[in-house]
């Protein structure tokens, strides 16, 4: 099983963003490496209007877990 995206890396101040845009399914995450769990990362202004949630808790999310559903997105409404 496998999942098809595009991933756009994107140098922010100190910060690298790593925006992935899947192919297979109607989906667009991002993510940045922080240096510990208490560093907190502003949202750029390029990328906070398009924010509908934070899903890094979400196992649903995973390569992983979203290869073995195939095209499906996971299931996320905003609250």
């Amino acid at each position: 099983a496998r999942i098809r995206k595009r991933r756009h890396v994107i140098r922010d101040g100190a910060l690298t963003w790593e925006v992935d845009v899947f192919l297979d399914r109607d989906l667009v995450l991002a993510e940045v490496e922080l240096t510990s769990e208490a560093q907190r990362a502003p949202l750029p202004d390029w990328l906070a209007p398009f924010v509908v949630a934070e899903v890094t808790p979400d196992p649903a999310y995973l390569n992983s877990v979203m290869a073995q559903r195939g095209g499906a997105a996971p299931d996320h409404r905003a609250p």
